[in-house]
């Protein structure tokens, strides 16, 4: 991340501080279009509340995600997921890419879902594994476990972007969808 002045950092702060809920404020959303100024030398329309949510994600996901991927070093999983995927947790719907997964998340995730053992690159040997349901009771599950997090109205544009990523939908076409739009393609391609 780039230097910034303690002016600058405050502002960036206040977005990180902020809540969905508080950009209805106007002065709220001035400071996310300021800094989305600040990080990314972008302009976004003022008059737009998709641009200004999109920014106020863009701009958590730039500053906080780092954090966590610092926080996670230190955390040694014994699982690893396939490249760019993702598995959610059943216990608790939070999703879960190699950054943040831990060896309880993963257990878990195989124990509900044993199909999706195929998003790993690695299974530690001590899992125990359930008696293996056929491919389409797997491909089922899986899918009815991703329409009930695509369902899920609590769920950001990066989390919906994830999943419609590893479900092969083109980055570009997403980019061009407002987040309902996305909710509804994703769900179609899904169902």
């Amino acid at each position: 991340m780039k230097e910034l002045s303690p002016y600058e950092e405050q502002i960036v702060n206040d977005i990180i501080m902020m809540r969905t809920a508080d950009l209805k404020v106007e002065a709220n959303q001035k400071k996310v279009i300021e800094a989305n100024a600040i990080l990314f030398d972008g302009e976004i329309c003022a008059t737009c509340p998709g641009d200004i949510t999109n920014a106020y994600y863009r701009i958590r996901t730039y500053v906080i995600k780092p954090i966590q991927m610092k926080k996670q070093i230190s955390n040694s999983c014994n699982f690893q997921l396939n490249d760019g995927a993702i598995v959610i947790d059943p216990q608790d719907g939070e999703m879960y890419t190699n950054a943040n997964l831990t060896d309880d998340v993963a257990a878990r995730v195989l124990a509900k879902y044993p199909g999706a053992a195929k998003r790993f690159k690695n299974i530690p040997d001590w899992v125990a594994t359930a008696a293996a349901p056929s491919p389409e009771q797997n491909d089922s599950q899986a899918k009815q476990s991703a329409v009930d997090y695509v369902k899920d109205e609590s769920r950001t544009r990066e989390e919906l972007t994830a999943v419609a990523l590893e479900n092969g939908m083109e980055e570009s076409k997403i980019k061009k969808l407002s987040t309902e739009k996305l909710r509804k393609d994703l769900l179609k391609k899904l169902e």
